[in-house]
């Protein structure tokens, strides 16, 4: 990984210093979903419409998912593209940014608390629970998708 590191930018200090110390800072979006995904003329996709953080691993798939709605309703020709899009994604987004808000309060916790070791221990007991274990996962996994687009 040394190597690797040295091998950035002149930034690499910055990321040496944050992968040796093992403590990373979680911030949180302050934003939600904007009030409207765009105007006529131009549409809002991805963090431009509902900002994300890293933690829920969820931002490329919403953005490209939020890429493909309107291509697909334009190809259809949808008169209310704006309104469309907007209906569609916007539930599949608030999947993904409630994922995200969750994500982000695990790793917020304080170190005292451990927050890999209580996601460990959550795995540990949902796996005696398959179905329950298969359906938190896949619903992680899958929440920036449109359901009706499917």
């Amino acid at each position: 990984m040394e190597a690797v590191l040295q091998s950035l930018s002149s930034r690499a200090k910055y990321c040496r210093r944050a992968a040796i110390s093992g403590r990373f800072h979680v911030h949180p979006a302050r934003r939600g979903h904007v009030p409207r995904y765009g105007v006529d003329g131009a549409i809002l996709i991805g963090d431009a419409a509902h900002p994300v953080t890293p933690v829920g691993g969820q931002g490329a798939n919403m953005s490209v998912a939020d890429a493909c709605v309107p291509a697909k309703l334009a190809l259809s020709n949808e008169r209310n593209l704006l309104e469309e899009y907007e209906r569609l994604r916007r539930p599949a987004n608030e999947r993904s940014l409630e994922f995200s808000k969750w994500a982000t309060r695990l790793w917020s916790l304080p170190e005292w608390c451990g927050p890999v070791s209580l996601f460990q221990m959550m795995l540990r007991g949902l796996a005696h629970y398959p179905a329950t274990m298969r359906h938190a996962l896949q619903t992680a996994a899958t929440a920036f998708q449109t359901k009706i687009l499917q």
